[in-house]
């Protein structure tokens, strides 16, 4: 019979039939706990003693073997009394889900044991079972290296539910010290909740219930509606369905990041040339490079910070760095505006990521050079050189996003200097750049002398009293920012009118990804432009902090969810770097339109971490806390 696959997986399917995608590593899974996780289901078919197509398990002899039931035989804490006790558990149906969406082999460590309470898990307990759990771990890891540990599997409790007090806190220790000893700061940790059938269990599960936001990157998987064989276990039925769901957990939050990672692999193969950043696709199917001097040269380094956060992969984390060392000289580049975008992404990630002092310091120099741009009577920092036959002293709504390297200068040094400068050039833009619906011009030109405005005009846009897309985005993005960092309401209350701007246009289109121009004729179908949609995606998930507007959280949700579809990813392949597709750079000029932009993969990688930490309770934005600056000085 024809094996048929749904929708959602066909892409993989492709990619894995074509020869010329880079190997990716191998997914492999550490399912750890009590009985319940090492299997208590009775065998009720043939199936049940098959081999487990495309799953491998480590055995005792530490060699990885074809899979099947029971998984937990191999454990090196099990039960030994009574070998008959190991049985179906969740790891069969987890397993087979997660191998048939990937379409590869997937990879499985079995470390539980019944009746055991979460101290014995514990790191340094008497029996030594954490000990067991990593070192066996690592030592496969080890001879292995084309695997890497994509996530840990925990089911425990039971044992607890007398006296389950310190639950939460044995379990974020058990947790950290995991993380630490493999390295994996990021690692995923997706916890199954306890039986629904016993009130015992009641007071435990509703801390098992917390655990997502409570504990950073872990997962809930529920036990709602699965039946029980006996008052402790699961019946065969549930543990099937239950693995199920943990398979349904993990794909939910990892296929992404797994199509992600398809399209940066080609990443590993590129020359690390200062002249050769990747910036947009060409017609003709080959990446436009750039040199540092580029606006867009600090995105790529911040995409592989990002890919590096998102999954965890050192890879990542060693490739960013060698690019970001790459632009270090536009830290004395004073002919740019745009040292926010380049530094920011790229020293700025690295130093929040690393807290090298190397970083630092780049971050500091650079924010002082962008500084000697700022004009006193204007109150703004001049945008572009060029066209001085054209403008003064232009000022560009994208100017915004470089004031946070302003803000985080002041918060690194603690001088006020930086953050004076940021606050009064947002003052400005408030000022003068916005029509009566809220909207923005993109350029305004000012005299440098008296400050005055001698003109706006929306140069990327479709005319001067339209809304280019992407100039709205910038300015949501840059006042829910400046707000961040200066508590100023007025700031606040701009970037909700822009908000209310966007998503009530009637020329946003329902997936909410908008056409390069707010303005423009819809009816001959007009590019769209998705770094529009993941700029402010990424904005929305700050500002619904600061409101607690749901309907915010759901937009970027929508928007992110488009994204990561077919409809929207770039085609993987070996010849380019890109996640994204339909991004428009510049239609007036007929220039990067329709087509992969690096800084539309930058802020869709933002948005979905911010997005991540949403989910799991913990702050969306990963900054030090704001320097208070006295009111009078702002």
């Amino acid at each position: 019979m024809t094996k048929v696959y749904p929708p959602i997986f066909l892409l993989i399917l492709l990619l894995v039939a074509t020869p010329n995608v880079l190997a990716q590593q191998k997914s492999l899974f550490l399912l750890i706990g009590q009985s319940n996780m090492a299997g208590r289901g009775d065998y009720e078919s043939l199936e049940d003693t098959l081999l487990i197509q495309n799953v491998f398990i480590l055995n005792e002899k530490g060699v990885f073997e074809p899979a099947k039931n029971p998984l937990n035989r191999y454990s090196t804490i099990r039960k030994t009394n009574n070998p008959d006790l190991q049985k179906i558990g969740i790891g069969q149906t987890f397993a087979s889900g997660i191998s048939e969406a990937l379409q590869d082999s997937v990879y499985l460590i079995v470390n539980a044991k019944g009746g055991t309470h979460i101290e014995k898990f514990l790191k340094g307990g008497d029996h030594a079972y954490y000990e067991s759990i990593v070192n066996r771990t690592k030592n496969a890891l080890k001879n292995n290296p084309e695997l890497s540990l994509d996530a840990i599997l925990w089911h425990q409790g039971e044992s607890n539910s007398g006296n389950p007090s310190n639950y939460l806190e044995n379990l974020r220790t058990l947790i950290e010290d995991l993380r630490t000893d493999f390295d994996l700061p990021n690692l995923p940790v997706i916890v199954g909740q306890l039986g629904m059938w016993r009130d015992h269990y009641s007071e435990i599960r509703g801390l098992i219930r917390t655990i997502p936001s409570q504990i950073p990157n872990t997962f809930l998987v529920s036990s709602e509606g699965l039946t029980n064989k006996d008052k402790a276990h699961f019946d065969t039925k549930s543990y099937k369905e239950f693995g199920k769901r943990y398979a349904n957990i993990y794909l939910k939050e990892k296929y992404l990041t797994h199509k992600i990672l398809q399209r940066l692999e080609p990443a590993f193969q590129l020359p690390i040339e200062p002249d050769k950043i990747p910036r947009s696709l060409e017609e003709d199917g080959t990446m436009r490079l750039v040199k540092g001097r580029d606006w867009c040269s600090g995105f790529f380094p911040g995409v592989l910070w990002y890919t590096y956060e998102l999954s965890g992969r050192k890879d990542f984390k060693q490739l960013a760095a060698k690019w970001t060392r790459l632009i270090e000289d536009q830290k004395t580049n004073a002919g740019t505006h745009d040292m926010g975008f380049k530094i920011s992404s790229s020293f700025g990630n690295a130093y929040q990521i690393t807290k090298d002092p190397y970083y630092r310091e780049v971050i500091l120099e650079s924010a002082k050079t962008l500084a000697t741009r700022y004009n006193e009577k204007v109150g703004s920092i001049r945008s572009w050189d060029h066209h001085q036959d054209k403008w003064s002293f232009p000022v560009i709504i994208d100017n915004m996003m470089n004031l946070e390297l302003l803000f985080n200068a002041t918060q690194l040094s603690g001088d006020s200097t930086y953050y004076k400068i940021a606050y009064k050039h947002a003052n400005t833009t408030l000022k003068n750049h916005f029509r009566a619906d809220n909207s923005s011009f993109h350029v305004v030109d000012y005299n440098p002398t008296t400050g005055k405005v001698q003109s706006k005009a929306t140069h990327q846009g479709l005319k001067d009293s339209s809304a280019w897309a992407r100039g709205q985005a910038w300015g949501l993005y840059g006042f829910t920012m400046a707000y961040r960092f200066t508590g100023d309401k007025k700031f606040l209350n701009q970037a909700l009118k822009i908000y209310d701007f966007i998503f009530n246009n009637p020329n946003l289109p329902d997936d909410l990804v908008p056409y390069w121009d707010y303005n423009v004729d819809t009816s001959g179908n007009p590019p769209r432009d998705a770094s529009a949609a993941a700029i402010a995606a990424s904005a929305l998930y700050e500002l619904a902090g600061y409101t607690g507007d749901e309907m915010m959280i759901a937009k970027a949700d929508k928007i992110i969810e488009i994204l990561g579809s077919d409809a929207y990813l770039a085609k993987a392949n070996a010849k380019h770097v890109f996640i994204l597709d339909h991004s428009t750079g510049n239609k007036n000029r007929d220039d990067e339109v329709d087509t992969p932009i690096i800084y539309a993969d930058y802020y869709f990688l933002e948005a979905l971490l911010r997005k991540r930490r949403e989910q799991q309770g913990s702050k969306v934005i990963k900054k030090e806390e704001n320097v208070i600056i006295n009111k009078q000085e702002q």
